[in-house]
């Protein structure tokens, strides 16, 4: 049999790794699909990255030269049946190895892709049974076991048109709850069930993402912690545009540490300061403004950057007391603290998080955990520090 064409070899591993993902697969097994695959069909060489979001491989042709594909995942289910026979088709292509008709391979990978799943009827029930007996693994009675039952299947049909409609993750897991709230409060209504928590907390596991907490877990194992954090014009004239709003000028410094002092001074009346803590809040907030004009031009990274400002926010806070301005340095320091929490750093997060971009969701979220540790960390030996020097 002729060589297979690299387009066909690139085509075929592709397509094998996205279906692995498409339907609850880990990343480092789709990774490990799309190389084997590759390899066995006569790529000279095949490398993969997968995210939860994208597959993207790159194969070497008998001349060295380097092709890549890539493919963005959209949907994504829980299919394990389909992942056992992409894994069978791996190991029978492996087999033939260059002996394999691309012509097959992809009518393979399009049966599995087409094959039907479980039917309607058998979903609703296994829906209905798994709520009920997880009723009475949480100390439910018969009647609560009953009432999860019909919830669970109400839910699971719920769930069969929302699929339809391809919704991200986020939204559709509102909604979810939402359903199943409504419906455990209104059988309380109706008088069926005392309480709702447990028919709530067993109705609940059949949308609890569990495969996605293993499939995580076994990422970090394999060691992909992208993914396993996550389960990311015309060139000249585009650079142009580019280098114009990256040189454009900020806010003048003035108006930088009249808006840092009175944001300070507004949040302190906010926890329920004095208006003497208001001032000296205004005064340190346009302090340590000034110190974070000055760290910026250092380029340290966000930990150390927050370590820093958490350090000198807690001596400044710690000596006003000393000195007499305040009677206890609270109010004043979190008052301080508002203008360098990561609220947009959260709130942009959320919102990667509600767009279905789970990496630069989780990415943005880590680094936001970062900077509150940071500042933690920094207030306290901040605080240890001044205690030392005054004895």
């Amino acid at each position: 049999m002729s060589e297979i064409l690299i387009d066909d070899i690139m085509d075929i591993s592709l397509q094998a790794g996205v279906l692995v993902l498409e339907n609850g697969g880990e990343t480092y097994r789709a990774e490990e699909t799309c190389v084997q695959i590759a390899r066995a069909l006569g790529a000279g060489d095949a490398s993969a990255f997968v995210t939860p979001t994208v597959v993207i491989v790159t194969v070497t042709d008998q001349n060295k030269k380097s092709h890549t594909a890539m493919q963005r995942i959209t949907n994504r289910s829980v299919n394990l049946e389909k992942i056992s026979k992409i894994n069978s088709l791996a190991q029978e292509l492996t087999l033939k190895g260059k002996n394999v008709n691309p012509e097959e391979a992809e009518k393979s990978l399009a049966k599995i892709r087409e094959a039907p799943g479980h039917k309607k009827a058998k979903l609703l029930l296994m829906a209905g049974f798994s709520a009920f007996f997880f009723s009475f693994m949480f100390g439910g009675s018969l009647k609560e076991g009953i009432t999860a039952f019909f919830i669970g299947i109400i839910l699971r049909l719920e769930l069969i048109f929302l699929e339809k409609l391809n919704l991200n993750s986020f939204i559709f897991s509102v909604i979810n709850g939402g359903v199943i709230s409504i419906l455990c409060e209104l059988v309380i209504v109706v008088g069926l069930v005392p309480a709702s928590i447990t028919v709530m907390t067993a109705v609940l596991m059949q949308v609890v993402p569990g495969m996605a907490i293993v499939n995580a877990i076994r990422d970090f194992i394999a060691g992909d912690l992208i993914a396993g954090t996550a389960r990311l014009v015309n060139p000249e004239e585009a650079e142009k545009s580019l280098a114009k709003i990256r040189e454009a000028p900020g806010h003048k410094k003035a108006k930088l540490l009249l808006m840092a002092g009175f944001s300070a001074f507004f949040f302190s009346f906010m926890f329920g300061g004095s208006l003497k803590e208001g001032i000296t809040a205004f005064f340190i907030g346009i302090i340590l403004r000034l110190e974070l004009i000055f760290l910026e031009k250092l380029n340290l990274n966000s930990f150390i950057f927050s370590v820093i400002n958490g350090g000198v926010i807690s001596i400044l806070c710690e000596l006003v007391i000393v000195v007499g301005l305040v009677p206890a340095s609270i109010t004043v320091m979190t008052a301080v603290l508002m203008q360098v929490v990561p609220g947009m750093a959260i709130v942009n997060a959320i919102r990667d998080f509600i767009a279905g971009d789970l990496i630069a969701g989780t990415a943005r979220l880590v680094d936001a955990f970062m900077v509150a540790a940071g500042l933690s960390i920094g207030s306290v030996c901040g605080v240890l520090l001044f205690s030392h020097v005054l004895g």
